[in-house]
């Protein structure tokens, strides 16, 4: 995910990083450009996304397409929206699992960690009658907007 050219500015974490380079303009580039390609971690975290078919020869290739994520500002969580091909004859439901890594630094611990975390986000079951073969192209589309 890359930043938006204003959006620097409205980061606590740019203005510590200010705060105490700013005085080194070529630091300060390097690190900006970086963000703004999303290669910052610590200001634009990377997210992939896997697809995975859970049968051996699916009827349709699984693939995204047309990858939309959006936030409202202040809110906690992000929804996603894409549409994929998919043949009902060999795919039941889309589940939706994220993975993420959690940094954690207990106290009472020699020093931080990281804490691999997993938790299942949504599951669509699809009715057999939604996408039940391929069109002319090969391919079935099917919308899906999940929280």
């Amino acid at each position: 995910m890359s930043c938006p050219k204003d959006g620097l500015d409205q980061m606590g974490v740019w203005q510590w990083f200010l705060d105490r380079f700013g005085g080194n303009q070529q630091l300060v580039d390097q690190v900006a450009k970086l963000a703004l390609e999303g290669g910052n971690w610590t200001l634009t975290p990377w997210t992939e996304i896997e697809l995975i078919h859970a049968v051996q020869k699916p009827l349709v290739k699984p693939e995204m397409k047309k990858l939309f994520i959006s936030r409202a500002r202040s809110s906690t969580f992000a929804r996603l929206n894409f549409s994929t091909p998919v043949d009902t004859h060999s795919t039941d439901k889309l589940d939706l699992f994220g993975r993420w890594n959690e940094p954690q630094d207990p106290l009472n611990e020699a020093g931080p960690k990281n804490v691999i975390r997993r938790g299942h986000a949504n599951e669509r079951k699809l009715d057999y009658s939604e996408a039940p073969r391929h069109d002319s192209t090969g391919k079935s589309r099917l919308q899906t907007d999940q929280a």
